[in-house]
């Protein structure tokens, strides 16, 4: 939605407005029906899927036409609801869309009073934290980011950034613009979640002022918390990783291995916390209380037992899901958790699916930006599940439980990771109870103990429990690294998720039908693996990794990758957020060719992690001494894969001398197109080039050294004469690139330009008849993406 009247907003407004003050009314009726819950999850699921958000005006008008129908006919409840779904969260979600930050103060210095919220996270010197604006923007016009939240970092920060501080920055800020790749995490859907408008970084000047001390608050004893188990673990090891994230809920600190070994095992939520947790904490408090009140009548002579049981347990289990940060899911886990005391008092029975529906609906009423939360759709498929896992409310064994979770699972697990433990049914058999019983109440109660200052008896207590935490990581290591631990597929679409839930739903009918289920539901979760292993005759894509360059070449014999993006300090990778999960959304196991053109970090950056994560048969660069293992690419070289023909066109014994300019330099023929790969090479190749008669005409072209002023000379864009022109290139790099003069060359000839930072990834897909090019941010465009061309130079 790129803008909303004044009049839309305010008839929408005043609709919510009213909407709001009659919640109670509205959920004591919603609760009656399943699909009247439904139907308002439905619309508040509606926006999450628009490339732009439908006018508030229309809405509004559905809207009172529902409330009309409704009013002369009651079964149009349904209608009624998924309008005051589709309102509510468009309503919402335009009105976050509004506070962005403007394109034109974009790298320019701007002035800021606010406050320091959340945890802060400290990475050796530098430091990355969320800022409240509270008041003194300056300049003026910029006074609606007031009160709107900004992640910020701090590189080589001399500064003691605490959470509730309050501080007067000089800051330079950009919009939220993150990878658009398949398979790729959508950062611009995580910011836009948490409704944080602009990203960037603090200026170090003298008029950087701490305004005030942080004050208490639930973040800073969070962190506190944190600090305490340091100081009496005294290292931070895996063990004080699981620690940390089983007591606060702080994953901060897992590194990207640990992360991985916990995906591909399959035990991911047993760590985070979530409704399990929650309900653990809910069900030992409750029964610790009980025995309590067993000893002491008198307590509940006044007030029935279970009353008290369930007040305490619900205390306990509010106090878990605070010092988790009230994450989506302990949220859910709450909401039922009140529901389930609320019937048992009121001696009613009802289904798990319902009171999961209606956790949902308020949810969604409090939030509706949480519809857009991986969490919250996997904790809620994981109790709808474990609802139809039961026939007639029938108990539910482990031994059975376990796989039903597992299948039920997989389509959610597919379509948002891209992975799918094969372990995960065994592992969670031995894990969950081991953890569930033994392991989370002892590391509660030992991090209960350290806080009240029992720390003679929590230390050993804590080490015991990292020595374990540890041990468990090592085993888990061993066996994730053996090829069938888990399997890559490519992602599985809603519509096959919801065709999947229907069939695991069939295991509650008779007999006959669960053969429904074991036949389809493995056709329709591997169809598109299936799918992908057809190769196309030939398929380029450029892909988007910032300030870098990756490509992925599919012939129907082969997959060739040229080069692998850059690695930053933090040891973050752009082969691990950006080219694995592209291959793996092709279904690709396997690189025949890794080409690395160069040894400048944006190129070859990712090798390693590639390495680790694909098998690599065969590996070309200019740089043998970098990359000992590798062959060298050399002019002359060629092989064909199909129809498809590959030429090394440089370097050889002439190339003038330069990391840059030694880059390897691929052309590709297939049929009558071809396409030409110059990596970072700089004008004296090009004349180089030139001079030594190859031939250089190509339909399309990847432009040399991400568009800087030291390559793309006239003559040679005159010579390789190409119909089509690509560039990979960062948002907003530090270079410039790709340069404005540049780009007026190729725009001189009338040659089209595509960039990774408007298109995102780039595919070319090429055939005898001709090629057809798709742009990932315009074919998997949200209403939340950046859009609009603001880069100068294109």
């Amino acid at each position: 939605m790129d803008s909303i009247k004044p009049l839309e907003f305010a008839l929408a407004g005043t609709l919510y407005k009213r909407f709001v003050l009659w919640r109670a009314e509205f959920l004591l009726a919603l609760s009656n029906s399943y699909l009247g819950l439904l139907s308002f999850i439905l619309g508040t699921t509606i926006p999450a899927f628009q490339s732009q958000l439908f006018p508030l005006v229309p809405l509004s008008l559905m809207l009172v036409l529902s409330l009309l129908m409704t009013i002369w006919k009651r079964p149009f409840l349904f209608l009624l609801l998924l309008n005051v779904g589709l309102l509510l969260a468009t309503y919402r979600f335009g009105a976050h869309l509004e506070t962005q930050f403007p394109p034109r103060w974009e790298r320019k210095e701007i002035q800021l009073v606010g406050e320091v919220i959340g945890m802060p996270k400290k990475q050796d010197q530098d430091i990355s934290f969320q800022f409240r604006v509270r008041n003194q923007v300056l300049p003026l016009d910029l006074e609606h980011l007031i009160g709107e939240k900004l992640q910020l970092a701090c590189y080589r920060c001399p500064l003691d950034i605490v959470t509730t501080q309050q501080w007067k920055f000089t800051v330079r800020l950009k919009r939220p613009h993150g990878y658009s790749s398949a398979g790729a995490f959508d950062y611009e859907k995580y910011l836009f979640r948490n409704k944080i408008v602009a990203k960037g970084y603090v200026r170090l000047k003298s008029e950087n002022i701490k305004l005030r001390n942080a004050s208490a608050n639930l973040a800073q004893y969070r962190i506190g918390v944190k600090n305490r188990l340091l100081a009496s673990l005294k290292s931070e090891s895996a063990g004080f990783n699981i620690i940390v994230a089983l007591s606060i809920g702080d994953k901060s600190s897992f590194s990207s291995k640990q992360r991985r070994i916990l995906q591909d095992s399959g035990l991911s939520h047993l760590i985070a916390i979530s409704g399990l947790h929650i309900g653990l904490v809910f069900i030992c408090c409750f029964g610790l209380t009980g025995l309590v009140l067993n000893r002491t009548p008198i307590l509940f002579e006044s007030c029935p037992k279970l009353y008290l049981c369930l007040f305490c347990a619900l205390v306990c289990a509010f106090g878990y899901s605070a010092l988790a940060g009230f994450a989506v899911s302990t949220q859910r886990a709450l909401v039922m958790l009140l529901l389930f005391s609320i019937a048992k008092v009121g001696v009613r029975d009802t289904s798990l699916l319902k009171v999961l529906l209606i956790a949902a609906v308020v949810i969604l009423l409090y939030d509706p930006f949480s519809i857009l939360d991986i969490g919250f759709w996997l904790s809620c498929g994981a109790v709808v599940v474990i609802h139809f896992s039961a026939r007639n409310g029938e108990k539910v064994s482990l031994l059975k439980l376990q796989p039903m979770l597992w299948l039920g699972m997989a389509p959610l697990t597919v379509h948002f990771f891209g992975k799918l433990s094969l372990m995960s049914p065994v592992l969670n058999l031995f894990a969950v109870p081991l953890f569930c019983l033994l392991l989370i109440p002892l590391t509660l109660f030992a991090v209960l103990l350290n806080e009240i200052g029992l720390t003679v008896i929590a230390k050993p207590a804590l080490h015991f429990l990292d020595v374990v935490y540890v041990k468990i990581f090592i085993l888990l290591d061993f066996l994730v690294s053996h090829s069938f631990a888990s399997i890559s597929l490519p992602t599985v679409s809603w519509w096959t998720i919801l065709v999947l839930m229907l069939l695991v739903m069939t295991y509650r009918f008779k007999s006959r039908w669960r053969w429904w289920f074991l036949v389809l539901y493995p056709v329709l979760l591997l169809f598109p693996a299936a799918a992908a292993t057809e190769k196309p005759s030939l398929k380029i894509a450029l892909l988007d990794v910032g300030q870098g360059l990756a490509m992925v070449i599919q012939s129907s014999e082969g997959v060739t990758v040229f080069d692998t993006g850059p690695r930053y300090s933090s040891g973050f990778t752009a082969a691990n957020a950006v080219l694995v999960p592209y291959l793996r959304s092709e279904g690709i196991r396997k690189v025949d060719r890794l080409i690395i053109s160069h040894a400048d970090n944006d190129h070859i950056g990712g090798l390693q992690a590639l390495r680790q994560s694909i098998f690599v048969k065969k590996t070309l660069t200019s740089r043998t001494d970098k990359i000992p293992s590798a062959s060298e690419c050399l002019a002359g070289q060629t092989w064909s894969e199909g129809m498809t023909s590959f030429l090394f066109i440089s370097p050889n014994k002439g190339t003038p001398k330069g990391s840059n300019n030694r880059s390897c330099v691929l052309r590709i023929q297939h049929g009558s197109i071809s396409f030409l790969i110059t990596a970072d090479i700089e004008k004296q190749v090009e004349r180089f080039l030139l001079s030594q008669g190859q031939t250089l005409e190509s339909t399309i072209m990847l432009v040399p050294h991400q568009g800087s002023k030291t390559s793309s000379t006239p003559e040679f864009i005159e010579i390789v004469n190409p119909k089509l022109v690509l560039v990979a290139a960062g948002y907003l790099n530090h270079y410039g690139h790709p340069h404005k003069d540049v780009i007026e060359r190729y725009n001189h000839k009338g040659i089209p330009v595509l960039s990774t930072i408007d298109s995102g990834t780039i595919e070319i897909e090429i055939d005898e008849h001709g090629y057809v090019v798709e742009e990932h941010r315009v074919v998997q465009k949200r209403f939340w993406h950046w859009r609009n061309n603001t880069n100068e130079n294109i």
